[in-house]
């Protein structure tokens, strides 16, 4: 279509804030993908994919209104502005539509095919794994390992992403994976516990007492890109010791520890 490259953008971040793969890929991959996206337009009625049919596009609803149905059920939901529909044709690359979806107003749509999709995400994937291998390698863990072991373990690690505030791991919780550093920064958390008494007489050689508990965060450090935590409980096979939270959008690399 002929958009002007403001258009582009502000559709770019949209894409991004309605459709969660949109946002894994970020900014650049997302501006390139957006190109292959079509649009069209649907009449109330009208059926834009059909139960059982095969079908590989992903569409994504700019306007109107639309409804989900299941044969022999009915009528199981329905989809308007931002929502998606048809994405386990690109994910899963099932082709057999599991619902009919139709119009019930007059309906803007994006689509995607399946073949453009997998363009951008091998890319993703191949660009991720040696991204992957580059910060393992450079963890002072590893960095007497040789090249073929950390291969082996880039291939089993997994990214996250996380939003401003969240929690990656919460203080006492069973260690579950290591983590690297990709993206954005983390926070390390002790989480005090202070109790205070306060004891006073109430009667004859009779005595009340309070007690006051006060949970008090107390940062240990900030982690950046390439820095890595989460393994000292692993080793000692005991819960965690602190918390950590992402500051701002970040993403980390997680191992799990039956890998580690």
């Amino acid at each position: 279509s002929n958009r002007t490259q403001e258009q582009n953008s502000n559709l770019v971040h949209w894409l991004m804030s309605v459709w969660k793969m949109a946002y894994t890929m970020g900014m650049k991959r997302c501006s390139s993908m957006i190109k292959e996206f079509k649009y069209s337009v649907h009449q109330p009625g009208e059926d834009i994919i059909r139960e059982g049919e095969r079908g590989l596009k992903f569409y994504i609803v700019i306007s109107g209104n639309c409804s989900v149905h299941k044969n022999g059920i009915g009528v199981v939901g329905n989809l308007a502005f931002g929502k998606s529909f048809g994405e386990i044709a690109l994910t899963q690359g099932k082709d057999l539509r599991t619902a009919t979806v139709t119009a019930t107003t007059e309906v803007e749509l994006l689509s995607l095919h399946k073949s453009n999709f997998d363009f951008f995400v091998r890319d993703l994937q191949d660009v991720e794994r040696r991204e992957n291998f580059h910060l393992m390698a450079g963890c002072k863990l590893f960095q007497s390992w040789p090249k073929t072991k950390i291969e082996k373990m880039v291939n089993v690690c997994t990214r996250r992403v996380c939003e401003p505030g969240e929690y990656i791991f919460h203080q006492d919780d069973e260690p579950d994976f290591f983590y690297v550093v990709v993206e954005g920064t983390v926070q390390i958390v002790k989480e005090l516990v202070i109790v205070t008494k306060n004891r006073w007489p109430s009667g004859h050689k009779q005595w009340t007492e309070r007690r006051h508990q006060v949970i008090k965060p107390t940062n240990l450090s900030m982690l950046a890109r390439g820095e890595f935590f989460g393994e000292a409980d692993i080793v000692r096979n005991d819960n965690r010791t602190h918390s950590a939270v992402a500051v701002g959008r970040t993403v980390v690399i997680c191992l799990d520890k039956r890998e580690f």
